[in-house]
């Protein structure tokens, strides 16, 4: 058996490996502390090693006079052969560079100022909504009556800092508090977290303690990290991004407005019964839809008495930012990759993504365009795909980037026959940030709460061109994913256009973010692949950061 060949081990073999693994790393453990200079030897060793099997590689890449910009292209990365020498220019690999170290540098810095500035904040209730509402319709009306709850029961309110429904709780919260003479406490204070589109854009001026992110994923934290509960009022994609999130983490939820949200409350439910996900679904208890502001807080108020906050401590910050770093830098120097999402239970669903990874596996080979293929859940969709892999001999393409808090045996078992292509994270924030990384198209597929989460956040980071655009494919075998966006389309843009106002909760053009696929379909396979190769034509072209 020569050097980079794989044969499928026997139960026996991985049992033994695994032994011998755990073995070593208990040692390893055990001395590492007492004798310092060991991590060093062992990673020296490594690097030895690494240098010995891709001798000819690294001679190759330095050859080519792209020095360290080439490594990652030598073999096909980013979707590039070496051998064909399709590699791009200089200045294209540095300003991937400076977009990668960007990011780095700001996930990192924002996520410090999370642990450092909102961490000490007094707990507040977070009110989210529509940045679209003029200030002249009820709705806004509404956001500021909640804001005036808040400020009777002595509560700070704290928004995302911008127009419309982040301004009103603002306005309403200032407005009570003034008629009580509770103006200059510190402790009720409105709590701004701003989130920045251009350097002129200034943040709506009635946040009293004001904090600037670039990143939605760390913004987000900002606006449930030390908080109550949050009431949520009429919105678009960021608004259900920002609820999933929520729901997620089980903080204590309200969604204020019962004609706005109860059909979608409904509707999500029946697409989640639909595949047999529901009991996927937690926190059930902390979810409540009213009409009256006095109730919503009220809510809040008992359910954070029985629930109390956790505050994330400073090694947790720190642990998550290390294997943030740690994992962000693997995966820069992997090919673009094609995400699979959610957590299927048909079986004619979980046979499409097979077939699927392996056209795209084909198309790769063929084109010789490095596509790496992309698990972002656990479950039946990870089994069936780690399986695939094996048997057709996917070793480098397959990649796996998961949130498993706990020890899992099978993933211990495949990172011995996929490496470090297995990613596994304590954090579901890293998890869903680093899953979207370096990508050329996503596949959804059905799930729950946690599905809806990084769909939703997908699509508000494209619709605000935070990154850019790319297709989202989301598959089914029921048509319940049109008929629950439909549904979104129905109460977020259609029934506001005809009440004649001059806005909505989304665009006619955000519906267009999506691709419908259904299984049942015969040229479903075909459909799908032609929106992934358009993706790769156009990534492998052009630069895009």
């Amino acid at each position: 058996m020569k050097l980079g060949e794989w044969r499928k081990i026997s139960e026996e073999e991985k049992e033994k490996l695994l032994r011998i693994a755990r073995q070593c790393d208990q040692a390893y453990l055990r001395i590492k502390d007492k004798f310092w200079f060991l991590p060093i030897i062992r990673n020296f060793i490594a690097y030895r090693a690494a240098v010995k099997v891709h001798a000819e590689h690294n001679r190759k890449v330095f050859m080519s006079g792209l020095g360290i910009y080439a490594i990652s292209l030598a073999n096909g990365h980013n979707g590039h052969n070496g051998k064909n020498g399709h590699v791009k220019s200089k200045s294209e690999l540095k300003k991937r560079d400076v977009a990668f170290r960007r990011l780095l540098r700001e996930i990192t810095e924002e996520r410090l100022l999370v642990w450092k500035k909102v961490r000490q904040l007094e707990p507040a209730i977070s009110i989210l909504g529509s940045a679209r509402i003029a200030e002249n319709h009820f709705v806004y009306q509404q956001g500021q009556r909640i804001g005036e709850a808040c400020a009777q029961r002595e509560v700070p309110v704290r928004t995302g800092g911008g127009p419309s429904m982040m301004e009103a709780p603002f306005v309403g919260s200032l407005a009570q508090r003034l008629v009580r003479g509770l103006t200059r406490r510190r402790k009720i204070q409105n709590q701004a977290i701003n989130i920045i589109f251009t350097d002129k854009e200034d943040p709506n001026p009635y946040g009293e303690i004001s904090l600037n992110f670039n990143r939605f994923i760390t913004r987000k934290w900002g606006l449930t990290e030390n908080i109550l509960g949050g009431i949520f009022v009429s919105g678009g994609y960021g608004t259900l991004d920002e609820l999933f999130e929520f729901w997620r983490r089980g903080i204590p939820i309200v969604l204020f407005g019962s004609d706005f949200y109860d059909p979608i409350v409904t509707a999500f439910l029946r697409f989640v019964d639909a595949n047999d996900n529901t009991r996927s679904i937690s926190y059930r208890d902390k979810l409540f839809i009213t009409d009256d502001p006095q109730e919503a807080v009220e809510f809040i108020l008992r359910k954070a008495k029985e629930y109390p906050i956790e505050r994330t401590s400073k090694k947790d910050y720190m642990d998550i930012i290390k294997s943030f770093k740690s994992s962000l830098y693997y995966l820069k120097d992997r090919p673009r990759s094609v995400v699979f999402q959610g957590r299927p239970k048909s079986e004619a669903i979980l046979d499409f993504a097979a077939r699927l990874m392996q056209m795209i596996a084909e198309d790769s080979n063929t084109s010789k365009q490095g596509i790496g293929i992309r698990v972002g859940s656990k479950g039946a969709l990870y089994a069936r795909l780690s399986e695939e892999a094996k048997l057709k001999g996917l070793h480098e393409a397959f990649e796996a980037v998961l949130f498993s808090p706990d020890s899992d045996i099978r993933l211990e078992a495949d990172s011995l026959i996929f490496g470090r292509n297995i990613i596994r994270l304590r954090d579901e924030s890293n998890q869903q940030l680093i899953a979207a990384y370096n990508s050329h198209a996503f596949v959804f597929f059905p799930g729950a709460v946690g599905t809806m989460n990084r769909l939703f956040d997908l699509l508000c980071v494209m619709q605000t061109n935070k990154i850019s655009k790319r297709p989202i494919i989301v598959v089914d075998d029921n048509g319940s994913w049109r008929e629950f966006f439909m549904l979104l389309r129905e109460k977020m843009y259609t029934e506001w256009k005809q009440a004649g106002l001059d806005f909505a909760m989304i665009s006619k053009e955000d519906i267009d973010f999506l691709q419908f696929v259904d299984v049942r379909d015969q040229d479903a396979l075909e459909e799908t692949m032609r929106a992934i190769s358009r993706q790769v034509v156009l990534d492998n072209g052009h630069f895009i950061p």
